[in-house]
Formats: C-alpha cells, structure tokens, sequence
C-alpha cells in the first residue's frame, strides 16, 4: 500500500489536495491517507466511502481530499483535547476488580 497520487503534485504550498492510495480496500486506503495527513500538516475530509479511480494501466485507487489545518482550527483542536484532560483528571479513581476480589 502507498499513496501513489497527488494533486497538485507539489502540495506543500496548496490548501487542499487530493490523495490516491492504491490500498486494497477502502477501509486500509482512509487510513492510509489520514497517516498521510497527519505527517503533512493536512487533515482529511470526514468522507465514509472514498471515490475509486481506475487509471489508464487498469490499476485502481481510492481518492481522499485532504486540507491544511488553520491557525484557528489548531487552537481549538488543543482547547478541547486540554478540556477534556480536565474533565478526565477529576473522575474518580475505582480500583479494578476480577471475580476473584468480588
């Protein structure tokens, strides 16, 4: 498996790209391409079925579309993880339990 498309070719300077993978099955291609994503400071559209490219040698891909997170999107993507943080460190703490300490 590989991503072995992008469009445009040269992305670093684009806002939105779009992303082949020539993964076997839809599934492994999304995963595939939000790895992608994550290492290239993009992230993926929520889309559940990618669209199946078939190309001119009969190979066959799957198309995501990814875009590069703003400033404003990154701020708040770290105020929830850091609320809710918040909200797990004050849960209480129970010990866990097997039939043996019932």
């Amino acid at each position: 498996m590989a991503i072995v498309k992008t469009d445009p070719e040269d992305w670093r300077k684009a806002n939105s790209v779009q992303v082949d993978s020539d993964a076997p099955d839809n599934a492994a291609a999304i995963l595939e391409i939000e790895d992608w994503a994550a290492e290239n400071g993009f992230a993926r559209v929520h889309e559940y079925w990618l669209r199946q490219i078939h190309g001119e040698n009969g190979s066959r891909a799957f198309r995501g579309i990814c875009y590069r997170l703003t400033e404003e999107e990154v701020s708040s993507s770290k105020a929830t993880c850091h609320s809710i943080a918040e909200v797990v460190s004050e849960l209480p703490v129970t010990p866990h339990q097997t039939d043996e300490t019932q």
